[in-house]
């Protein structure tokens, strides 16, 4: 497990909120916010997608994750994701 205090502290909260963590994607895992009351866990789309492209080619990971992911806010504390801007 990463060792980074801010990751171990969003896990925690995650954890203690009951929040949903999507497994095998720690590395993507930026953060947390509040959507409605819910604690949600916020997840860097672009590393999401890249670590899935890991087991598949790309255009297939992309297409999964925006069928699987990006659509499916069923559930108050499913995960967001969000795409960084590495050039502001």
């Amino acid at each position: 497990m990463d060792r980074d205090p801010f990751k171990i502290k969003t896990l925690e909260v995650l954890r203690d909120t009951g929040s949903l963590k999507i497994s095998g994607m720690d590395d993507a895992l930026i953060g947390y916010s509040e959507i409605d009351n819910t604690i949600v866990a916020v997840y860097d789309q672009d590393v999401f997608i890249d670590i899935l492209a890991d087991d598949i080619p790309y255009l297939d990971a992309v297409e999964f994750f925006y069928q699987t992911f990006s659509s499916n806010r069923i559930g108050k504390k499913n995960p967001i994701f969000v795409r960084l801007d590495h050039n502001i």
